[in-house]
This record gives C-alpha cells, sequence and structure tokens, in this order.
C-alpha cells in the first residue's frame, strides 16, 4: 500500500478552502441569469460579490420577519388567554348568582365583582337597571308645553331600579348617585320659583319605596311667575331631555 504523501493528506482541506473562495465570489444574480436566460438583461454586468451580500440581505429579512411574526403571535395568545380568563370567571360568577344565595353570599359576589372590574365600569353597566321619569303634575314632561295654569303647581323626579339578582351595593353605582349614602336624589336637582321681586328655592320631600325614590317638589305659583328646574347634567342624560334648566311659565 502507497503511503501518502503531504499533497494527499491535505487534499480535503485545500477543495474545501477552494469551494469556500467560488462561494463568497459567488455572482448570485448572474448565476441565476446563466442558468436562467429569462432573467437576463441585455447588456447588464454585475459586479462579483453581489450575490453573497444578497444571501446576507436575505436572511437578515427573513429573520426580521420571522421576529416580527413571533412578537404579533405572542401578543394575541396573551389577549386571547385574558379573553378566556375573564369569561371563564364571568361563567362562574353568573352561575353562582343564578343559584342559591346562601352558598355564596352577597358580599362574596360584591367583592368578585369589584375585583374584575374597575369602579366607571361597574358604574356603567349597571346604569341600565335604572329608569328615571320628570312629572310635571303627575304628567310626563314634554318640551312642547311650557305653560302651566296657576296654582299648585308638583314637579317629580322618579327613579326606578329594575329587578336584579345583583348585590344591592353593585346596583347602587348605577344610580346617578353612584351609590353614596350621603347623596340624595335631590342633590342633583334645583327647583326655583321666580317672580319679578324675588326667586325662592323650593324644598325637595324624598320618598324611598320599594326600588323607587321620589323627588317631589310641590310649588304655590301665581300668574305671571315663572318655575326654574334645573338638572346637574348626569341626571339629564338619564332624563334624556334637551338642556340641563327647563322654565316653566305660570298663567291664568
Amino acid at each position: 500500500m502507497r503511503r501518502k504523501s503531504f499533497r494527499d493528506i491535505t487534499r480535503p482541506l485545500r477543495t474545501f478552502n477552494a469551494r469556500l473562495k467560488n462561494f463568497f465570489a459567488l455572482d448570485l444574480p448572474l448565476y441565476l441569469r446563466r442558468r436562467m436566460p429569462f432573467l437576463r438583461h441585455a447588456g447588464e454586468r454585475v459586479k462579483p460579490g453581489e450575490g453573497f451580500i444578497l444571501y446576507l440581505v436575505t436572511i437578515l429579512l427573513v429573520g426580521a420577519l420571522t421576529a416580527i411574526s413571533i412578537i404579533q403571535v405572542t401578543r394575541y395568545v396573551s389577549t386571547v388567554n385574558n379573553i378566556t380568563s375573564i369569561r371563564a370567571q364571568t361563567t362562574v360568577l353568573n352561575s353562582r348568582l343564578s343559584g342559591d344565595m346562601t352558598q355564596y353570599s352577597i358580599d362574596d359576589a360584591a367583592t368578585t365583582l369589584t375585583q374584575l372590574f374597575t369602579g366607571s365600569e361597574l358604574s356603567f353597566i349597571t346604569q341600565k337597571y335604572y329608569d328615571y321619569k320628570l312629572l310635571i303634575n303627575g304628567e310626563p314632561y314634554s318640551s312642547d308645553k311650557n305653560n302651566y295654569t296657576a296654582g299648585s303647581i308638583k314637579i317629580e323626579v322618579i327613579e326606578v331600579l329594575k329587578a336584579s339578582k345583583l348585590p344591592p351595593t353593585i346596583l347602587a353605582k348605577g344610580s346617578v348617585t353612584g351609590g353614596d349614602a350621603g347623596t340624595k336624589l335631590s342633590t342633583y336637582i334645583g327647583v326655583k320659583y321666580v317672580t319679578k321681586t324675588f326667586s325662592q328655592d323650593a324644598t325637595a320631600e324624598i320618598f324611598n319605596a320599594d326600588n323607587q325614590t321620589d323627588a317631589i317638589y310641590n310649588v304655590d305659583a301665581i300668574a305671571g311667575n315663572t318655575i326654574s328646574i334645573t338638572f346637574r347634567q348626569n341626571l339629564v342624560d338619564k332624563l334624556k331631555i334637551a338642556n340641563n334648566t327647563i322654565t316653566l311659565n305660570i298663567v291664568s
């Protein structure tokens, strides 16, 4: 058996070195155009080395797009997980609320809701359980009617709470008072009897019945005078009236 020479031993290394040089000198666009004539441009000459640069640019672009896709997928998965978690908690809460409240106390239900939602969110959600009415002499107020016969004028603002299984402390957040025990419905209303020489504030009588609160004003009015009724903006929205001030003209 012939003994291998140094040249024989180093032949694989020299071959690899030659192929490496050829790779770095590869002109990819020219390489492609030689094998795919339809890619050639008449008279075009490409500098050696541009093929390798194209390789690098392509790899970088693919890497960047892959990274962006991974970030987007991660965010999407996180959002889906959050929504799924909230839905699951809400489902459990609904099942408990629809069952026997002796097994799941009202206080525990209220605590869970305050953990799931912010105060403003609870206020927005529970608003739908309240209705508000403005009555003048027992009739629903209409902006088309501003003249009222002299005598006793009765002004009523009524708040009605619809039936619900939600805890009372949570439902109260949807009220115009926001559940503040120290605030009355009349706080959001101002009634003033106006004459040519003076004006006088009317005092409200508050009546609380099952699921209903009434703020009632009784004004003895004389022809030629007016009654001005002013509401805070949040009550204006609930009463669905155009302006925060209403003027009643007293006629004979």
